[in-house]
């Protein structure tokens, strides 16, 4: 495994180079040292900043912690930086550092907006990939039947689609709450194991629910 102390000397736009490498199997150790020293390198101006927008928004100075945090989480998740983009900044670090900041502004709307109305997800949620087992024991007989007979039902229009289409099903079935996204960490599971866009994804969920509508309208007039 590699020493972080390694990357302290590499470039700010080098390291953005190794974090992005985070998704290949053999390189992540080196994304990780990498985003460590990212970190180091810019975490006591984010925090002195992210004091700065919490005293702005009333939060207790306390907050600034976790929402830098937050920032380098995101940045984490999504290294995206793009240096021919910044606008008003002398250097490649300076670009970053407004980058973040922006992060930052964002970040604190969204843990306003927790703060309001907690997220229901506690962030172990994971891709559902086939359908779950279901105790039945406590079922009437009756009941258990109608049961089967529905999830086969919902299994035979599934067939109708692709596999990806089942896997997105299941996915907002089992863990979708009413008006609330899937939290982002599962959204993006589905984009990279499925190799789909969110607004694919969407479509996929779509053509799924209204498959299943159609072959459960029918199976109701069977009864």
């Amino acid at each position: 495994m590699t020493d972080w102390k390694q990357f302290e000397k590499e470039t700010t736009e080098n390291l953005i180079e190794y974090i992005k490498w985070k998704e290949q199997p053999d390189y992540i150790d080196a994304a990780k040292n990498a985003f460590v020293v990212f970190c180091f390198r810019f975490r006591a101006d984010i925090v002195k900043k992210c004091e700065v927008i919490c005293s702005r928004w009333k939060h207790d100075i306390s907050v600034a912690d976790e929402l830098a945090n937050r920032v380098f989480n995101n940045f984490w998740n999504n290294p995206n930086y793009q240096d021919e983009k910044r606008r008003n900044a002398k250097t490649f670090e300076e670009g970053v550092l407004f980058y973040l900041y922006g992060i930052a502004n964002r970040e604190i709307i969204n843990l306003y907006r927790q703060k309001l109305d907690p997220s229901p997800y506690l962030g172990d949620e994971e891709i559902i990939w086939d359908f779950p087992e279901i105790d039945m024991e406590s079922m009437s007989t009756e009941k258990r039947k109608e049961l089967i007979e529905k999830r086969e039902v919902i299994e035979i229009a599934l067939e109708r689609l692709t596999s990806k289409h089942k896997i997105v099903y299941l996915t907002y079935l089992y863990h979708g709450k009413k008006g609330k996204n899937l939290p982002a960490h599962l959204r993006k599971q589905l984009q990279d194991e499925l190799g789909l866009a969110q607004a694919t994804i969407r479509y996929y969920k779509f053509e799924a629910e209204k498959t299943i509508q159609d072959y459960l309208k029918i199976w109701e007039l069977k009864k």
